[in-house]
C-alpha cells in the first residue's frame, strides 16, 4: 500500500456536496422502440419486397406463386409489373422465389429472378434475366427472359432463392442443400455440385455470365460458381450498405437457427454441425476450418429463421447499424448489435404474431417486412425511444467531446433520456452506485454504467472499468425500456478534466488548505496546499470498481500524475480517489513559491501525457 506524508489531508465528503451540485447542474430488456406500419394488403402469399434503386419510389413485392407487383404511392398497381405464373413450379418452399435489380437498372432496365420449374430433368432452379418494357417503367416484358444458369433439386424443399447484387457488382445467389432431411445427399459440403452454397456470378462480362477471377474454387477442384458453402438453407442474405458484409439467415434442422456472416471460401459447417453444435457425427464432430455462426437460437424461440438487413435508415435511430432479423414460425423480432469486442447483443424488438417471409430495403434504407399471410409491412418508431446528440459523450469536468477512458465521468445530452423532473445517484444493494436510476440506464457495449444523475435532457454516468483495453465501444442510452440511437466512442487510457465552477473553464473547483472554496477574494497563499478534483485519470492500483465508493486504500491513478500551476511544476502530495465518491480523482498540490500572484493562475493537469482542458484558473495571493 502506498504511504503518504501525515501533513496530507484527505478530504472527507462533506466538502466534495459542493462539487457533486456542480456536477449534476451542469453536468436489458431493453430494445429499439419499434412498431409495424401496413403499406399495402390483399397480397397472395408475398417472399419479397425491395425498391430498384431507379429513384421512382417504388416497392416491388414478390409474391411466390410467379407475380412481381408493385407499390407506388401507397397504391397497389391492378396489373403486375411480371407474371410468369406459367412457368413458376408453386407451392411448398417452390415458387417465384428472388428479385434482384441490376445496379445500373434505371439506365438499362434489367433485373434477375430466381425461381423453380419442371424441366426436362425434373425439378430445377433457374436463374433468369428480364428486361423492362421499353416506353412503360411499370411493366416487364416477360417475353424478355434470358436463362443464365439452372440446377437440378432433388427434392421440394431448401431451395434457397435470394439473389441480390453485392458492392462489388456481381450477382450472389443463394442454394439449398437440395432438401429432404439432414442433407442425405452431403451437398453442402460437397464442392462438385451448386447445392448449399452462396453463389458469385458476373453478369455483365459474358455471355450467359462469366466466372469473377477471384472466385475461391477457380483453378482449384469445384464448381467455379462457389462463393461460400456449407449451408443448408440460406433463404434470405443482405449486404450492409455500410462497409459491405453479406448476412445470411440460414435455416436449422431440429434445433437450431443460424445467422453468418459470409466470407469468401468460407466453409459453415452443415451438415457436420447444426449452429455451433455438432449434428453429423452428434459428438466430436470435425470443426477444423469451419466459420462458426455470429448468433443462433433454439426452439424456445423459432423453428425458422428469416434473415434480415443491417438498419441504414433514418425513421428508427435506435435500429441504426443493428443487423434486424425474424422468425417465420413465431413472428418474433430481433435485433443483433455488435461490440466492440467483435461479439453480438440480441435484443428482442417484437412479437409480432406474424409469418415474416421476407424483409427489404427501399432506395432510402428503410426496412420492410413481407408477411406470408397478404400483407406488406413498414418498421417505423413507436415514438418511445430516446435521442442521444450525436456528438456522444463529453467529459463531466471539462465538457469536452473527445476518447473516453475507464472510470470516467461522463455527460451526454439529449432528450427523452430520463424523467422530466431529475434523479440523481442511488446506491444499490452493494452499497454502489446503481446502474438503473428512474428507468434510466446507459450501456458501454455489454455493460450498464453506473448512474450520478437523470434527466430528460442529460444523464451523467462513469464509465465501466470494463471497457478496459478496447479500442473503440458503443454508447446507447435506455429509458422506460426503449434504447436510445447508438454512438460509438473511441477509448483512451486516460481522458482527463478538471472540474471548474462554472462550464469546464475559468476558475477551478479547488479547496484550499482550510476547506473554503477558492476564489478571487478566497485565494491561495504561495506555498500553501490546495485540492484540485478531476475526473478521467483511467485505471487505478488497486483496481477500482465503478459505482464503488473510494474507501482506504484509496485507488491511485496507475499513469502518473503531473500538475503545472502558472506555468510551473507543483509538487503533488496525494492523487487518488476522492474518498465517499466514485470516479473523482482527488489530487493536493503544493503552490509553487516562486509563481506571480494573481486572481486568475493557469492550473494544467496531466495524466501520463494526456492533457487536462485548457483555461483553468486558481486565485493565489
Amino acid at each position: 500500500m502506498k504511504h503518504f506524508p501525515e501533513r496530507v489531508t484527505i478530504r472527507p465528503v462533506a466538502p466534495l456536496l459542493m462539487l457533486c451540485a456542480l456536477l449534476l447542474g451542469a453536468c436489458s430488456s431493453a430494445r429499439a422502440a419499434i412498431q409495424l406500419r401496413t403499406v399495402a394488403t390483399s397480397l397472395s402469399a408475398p417472399i419479397y419486397v425491395t425498391g430498384a434503386g431507379d429513384g421512382s419510389g417504388r416497392l416491388f413485392i414478390v409474391e411466390q406463386a410467379g407475380r412481381i407487383r408493385i407499390l407506388s404511392g401507397g397504391t397497389l398497381n391492378a396489373t403486375p409489373f411480371l407474371d410468369i405464373r406459367s412457368r413458376v413450379r408453386f407451392g411448398g418452399e417452390m415458387g417465384l422465389l428472388g428479385l434482384a435489380f441490376h445496379p445500373r437498372y434505371g439506365e438499362n432496365g434489367r433485373f434477375f429472378v430466381n425461381y423453380t420449374r419442371i424441366g426436362a430433368a425434373g425439378l430445377e432452379t433457374v436463374i433468369a434475366e428480364f428486361a423492362m418494357t421499353p416506353g412503360n417503367s411499370n411493366v416487364a416484358s416477360a417475353e424478355s427472359e434470358r436463362i443464365l444458369l439452372t440446377y437440378s433439386q432433388p427434392f421440394e424443399n431448401h431451395n434457397g432463392g435470394m439473389v441480390a447484387f453485392g458492392p462489388d457488382g456481381l450477382l450472389y445467389i443463394a442454394s439449398g442443400d437440395g432438401g429432404s432431411g439432414g442433407d442425405p445427399q452431403g451437398n453442402a459440403q460437397n464442392t462438385g455440385n451448386l447445392l448449399g452454397k452462396i453463389l458469385r456470378i458476373d453478369i455483365d462480362s459474358a455471355t450467359p455470365y462469366g466466372i469473377p477471377p477471384d472466385n475461391p474454387f477457380v483453378a482449384l477442384p469445384g464448381r467455379d460458381e462457389i462463393f461460400a458453402y456449407g449451408l443448408r438453407n440460406p433463404w434470405r442474405f443482405s449486404f450492409d450498405r455500410m462497409g459491405g458484409r453479406l448476412f445470411a439467415g440460414d435455416v436449422g434442422q431440429g434445433a437450431f437457427e443460424e445467422i453468418d456472416i459470409i466470407v469468401k471460401g468460407g466453409n459453415y459447417g452443415w451438415n457436420r454441425m447444426e449452429g455451433t453444435r455438432c449434428y453429423s457425427p452428434s459428438t466430436n464432430c470435425n470443426r477444423d476450418g469451419l466459420t462458426l455462426p455470429i448468433h443462433e437460437y433454439g426452439r424456445s424461440d423459432g423453428a425458422s429463421v428469416t434473415g434480415g438487413y443491417v438498419y441504414r435508415g433514418a425513421s428508427v435511430p435506435s435500429l441504426f447499424g443493428k443487423y434486424v432479423f425474424a422468425d417465420f414460425v413465431t413472428g418474433r423480432i430481433w435485433a443483433l448489435s455488435e461490440l466492440s469486442t467483435g461479439a453480438w447483443r440480441n435484443e428482442e424488438l417484437l412479437r409480432s404474431g406474424l409469418n415474416i417471409s421476407s424483409f427489404g430495403e427501399d432506395d432510402q434504407g428503410e426496412l420492410y417486412l413481407t408477411d406470408y399471410n397478404g400483407t406488406v409491412r413498414q418498421i417505423i418508431s413507436d415514438g418511445r425511444e430516446p435521442r442521444m446528440n450525436a456528438v456522444g459523450p463529453v467529459n463531466a469536468a471539462s465538457f469536452l467531446l473527445g476518447d473516453i477512458a475507464p472510470g470516467e465521468i461522463i455527460t451526454l445530452f439529449g432528450s427523452g433520456l430520463g424523467p422530466a423532473q431529475g434523479l440523481g445517484a442511488q446506491l444499490d444493494g452493494q452499497g454502489r452506485i446503481s446502474r438503473l436510476v428512474a428507468e434510466s440506464r446507459i450501456w458501454f457495449d455489454e455493460f450498464a454504467a453506473p448512474l450520478f444523475y437523470t434527466q430528460s435532457d442529460q444523464v451523467n454516468a462513469q464509465v465501466p472499468y470494463g471497457i478496459e483495453g478496447r479500442a473503440r465501444v458503443m454508447v446507447q442510452t435506455e429509458y422506460q425500456n426503449a434504447l436510445s440511437n447508438l454512438f460509438t466512442a473511441n477509448l483512451a487510457a486516460a481522458a482527463p478534466g478538471l472540474f471548474t465552477l462554472t462550464e469546464g473553464r475559468g476558475p477551478g473547483a479547488i479547496l484550499n488548505s482550510d476547506l473554503s472554496v477558492n476564489s478571487a477574494a478566497r485565494p491561495a497563499p504561495r506555498g500553501s496546499e490546495i485540492v484540485l478534483y478531476a475526473t478521467g485519470e483511467g485505471q487505478t492500483q488497486p483496481a477500482s470498481v465503478e459505482g464503488a465508493l473510494a474507501q482506504l486504500p484509496f485507488p491511485a491513478p496507475v499513469l502518473p500524475v503531473a500538475v503545472r500551476i502558472g506555468g510551473a511544476p507543483a509538487t503533488v502530495r496525494f492523487a487518488g480517489a476522492a474518498p465517499g465518491f466514485a470516479g473523482l480523482l482527488q489530487i493536493n498540490v503544493v503552490v509553487p513559491a516562486n509563481i506571480t500572484p494573481s486572481s486568475s493562475v493557469p492550473v494544467e493537469l496531466q495524466i501520463g501525457g494526456f492533457a487536462g482542458q485548457p483555461g483553468v484558473t486558481v486565485a493565489i495571493n
